[in-house]
This record gives structure tokens, sequence and C-alpha cells, in this order.
């Protein structure tokens, strides 16, 4: 693949404040690297340059319904 897009959802859009702050207690950022399939796909891109899906859920990385794979 040549370019990609990939979007993870954390079900914290409720909890995302109206205005430019971030939201209390907003762990996505940091998270995204301590799942398996999300350090799977990075491990893949950095040593092959290929962006792959590796999320498992139903609707791709879905982390609350665990298509983000375990807890590293």
């Amino acid at each position: 693949m040549s370019n990609g897009l990939v979007i993870y959802d954390f079900g914290l859009g409720s909890t995302i404040p109206h205005g430019n702050e971030a939201p209390p207690d907003n762990a996505v950022h940091g998270s995204i690297r301590t799942k398996q399939a999300t350090a799977d796909a990075m491990k893949h891109f950095y040593e092959t340059g290929e962006i792959v899906q590796m999320c498992t859920a139903p609707k791709g990385c879905d982390c609350p319904a665990g298509g983000c794979g375990a807890d590293l």
C-alpha cells in the first residue's frame, strides 16, 4: 500500500471538551504504543515502509472492543 489512514477509537469521544484544551485523564496518545496490534503495525511500517491493518475488531481499531490487541 502506498498510503493509508488509520483511526483509533478509544471510546472517549464524549469526554472531549468543546474548547481547545485536552480532556482530563486522556491517555489516548500514550496508549497507542501500549497495545499489541498497534505496536505490531508500527513495527511493520518502520521495518518495511508498508502500512498494514493489524487491528481485529469488526470495525478495525476499536480499542474498547479489543481490536487493538492486548496491553503490552
